[in-house]
C-alpha cells in the first residue's frame, strides 16, 4: 500500500482503492470489470509489464472513462511496452 501514498496526497477526495487488495468473496473478474467501469477515476500503475493491467486499462478505454497512468522511474524509462 506504500506505493499508494503519492496518490493519497494528488487526490484528496478519493478512496483510493487497489484492486490487488480487494478482500471481497466472489468472482473476481465480475467484481473488478464492476469497479472498472463504476469508479470516477483510474489510476494504472505502470510500475511493472503487468499483462493484467494491460487488461484493466483496456476495459476502461472501452468504457471510455477517465484513466490516469503512473509510471515509475523502474518502468523502462517510461516505455513499458518496450523490448
Amino acid at each position: 500500500m506504500a506505493s499508494s501514498m503519492p496518490v493519497m496526497a494528488e487526490f484528496p477526495n478519493y478512496q483510493v482503492k487497489r484492486a490487488d487488495h480487494d478482500p471481497r468473496p466472489g468472482l473476481i473478474d465480475s467484481q473488478l470489470i464492476n469497479d472498472l467501469l463504476n469508479a470516477e477515476l483510474v489510476i494504472a500503475d505502470l510500475s511493472f509489464v503487468n499483462p493484467n493491467v494491460f487488461y484493466e486499462i483496456g476495459i476502461r478505454h472501452m468504457a471510455q472513462k477517465p484513466i490516469s497512468f503512473r509510471p515509475s522511474s523502474r518502468s523502462c524509462n517510461g516505455n513499458v511496452l518496450r523490448t
